[in-house]
């Protein structure tokens, strides 16, 4: 193996492409050596430190710096509730990047993208054939979910969506039960989630 010792490599002639290799070649940067210029097409980068993604050797990609969250409600009882209340997702299980407040249960859109929402309430003290609904309350567009309980006290309600959101915007939570103003609300079976997909 011969080595090749030089401090710069220019273009014979002008500006345009100088090929490394050829196909099937493989070319290393030697142990603690460091690239800088080099910009793969289609991948726009501005970080400045820090690692935003990881291509594992077997194939899977971590994204540690991706935006997302995980939080559960805070269990109590609350009166008021047959008008729309935000609940209050106070407990943070994760929050990468921060951007879930959990004094206000708000997220709020760190980059313009689509993010994915998931939601589940556990809730008692209410009647049969009782309406009720949550609302997933974005910047731009509102969700909701809304049933007419078969059961009496006790249920669950569930949302998922998939929102367009730009940077800056926010989302929360709402519920609301049209004929019982008192509620008991459970942090195990209640969960407020999202992710940036795209």
């Amino acid at each position: 193996m011969s080595t090749l010792k030089v401090d710069t490599i220019l273009k014979r002639t002008g500006t345009g492409t100088i090929t490394l290799g050829q196909s099937g070649d493989t070319v290393t940067l030697g142990s603690g050596a460091s690239s800088s210029g080099f910009t793969p097409t289609g991948i726009t980068s501005n970080m400045t430190s820090g690692t935003g993604l990881t291509l594992n050797s077997d194939g899977s990609i971590n994204k540690p710096l991706q935006p997302c969250f995980y939080a559960t409600v805070i269990g109590e009882e609350r009166s008021g509730m047959d008008s729309q209340s935000v609940m209050k997702y106070g407990t943070e299980v994760f929050d990468v990047g921060g951007d879930y407040n959990n004094s206000t249960y708000t997220f709020t859109a760190p980059v313009t993208g689509k993010y994915q929402f998931n939601v589940t309430l556990g809730i008692s003290g209410f009647t049969s054939s009782n309406e009720i609904f949550i609302r997933l309350a974005a910047s731009n567009r509102d969700m909701y979910s809304r049933v007419k309980s078969a059961r009496s006290n006790a249920d669950m309600l569930y949302l998922s969506s998939l929102v367009d959101m730009d940077a800056n915007d926010t989302v929360l939570v709402k519920f609301q039960n049209y004929e019982d103003g008192t509620q008991q609300f459970y942090s195990d079976r209640s969960h407020f989630s999202g992710y940036l997909v795209a």
